[in-house]
């Protein structure tokens, strides 16, 4: 499994609670559709300034998606390394 994959699941899973696609949180976020598409697609890293993006659109803590982001960063050393992933990764939430 993709270590990154729980911060793109966790992107995707509240862009679709929203109902918006790639393309209109790319727009509201005033950002290329090609931009996010590489972040969900694991060939980017999301930068604190789209995290503050994607929380003002998403309703999702940027903290949170960032600290997700060093976790997943971290799992993905453990397993070039060859050493197991043994923790978790914070949950979402919501911003009210």
């Amino acid at each position: 499994m993709n270590p990154r994959f729980r911060l793109t699941q966790a992107l995707r899973d509240a862009m679709k609670n929203k109902g918006l696609r790639v393309n209109q949180v790319a727009r509201e976020i005033d950002v290329e559709p090609t931009r996010l598409s590489k972040i969900l697609n694991c060939s980017i890293r999301m930068t604190p300034a789209f995290g503050l993006k994607l929380e003002s659109v998403l309703g999702v803590s940027a903290a949170i998606l960032l600290t997700m982001q060093a976790f997943d960063d971290l799992a993905e050393e453990k397993v070039k390394l060859g050493q197991e992933v043994t923790f978790g990764v914070p949950r979402l939430e919501l911003v009210s």
